[in-house]
């Protein structure tokens, strides 16, 4: 019991994605998907926080800190690439508030 305190989940699912933190690996239907830098940062935020919805400034600070110049739609291109390659279903829009999972997708 010892040893587990302090770590992570040895892996995060939702629905048919599968996600492993300590080696960054992320599988969906069973095939593993590559991933960006960017993008595994953005997936494993809103892994870790599943029913929170995500406003772009938020997703900025965690991937860029405050420190380094953004491209204005950065946010947007890395969500564009995590829908080509989980589907368009996955990553749902809240018009002016931010981005978050779908409940509906989490049918585990």
């Amino acid at each position: 019991m010892r040893r587990s305190q302090g770590r992570s989940q040895p892996e995060i699912r939702y629905g048919n994605v599968t996600y492993q933190p300590h080696s960054q690996q992320l599988y969906h239907q069973g095939n593993l998907i590559e991933l960006t830098i960017k993008e595994v940062a953005i997936l494993e935020q809103m892994l870790t926080h599943p029913k929170q919805i995500h406003s772009r400034a938020s997703l900025e600070d965690k991937l860029y800190g405050w420190r380094q110049d953004i491209e204005s739609n950065a946010i947007e291109v890395h969500i564009h690439h995590l829908r080509k390659k989980l589907g368009n279903d996955f990553i749902l829009t809240k018009r002016g508030v931010g981005y978050y999972l779908n409940p509906t997708y989490n049918h585990l």
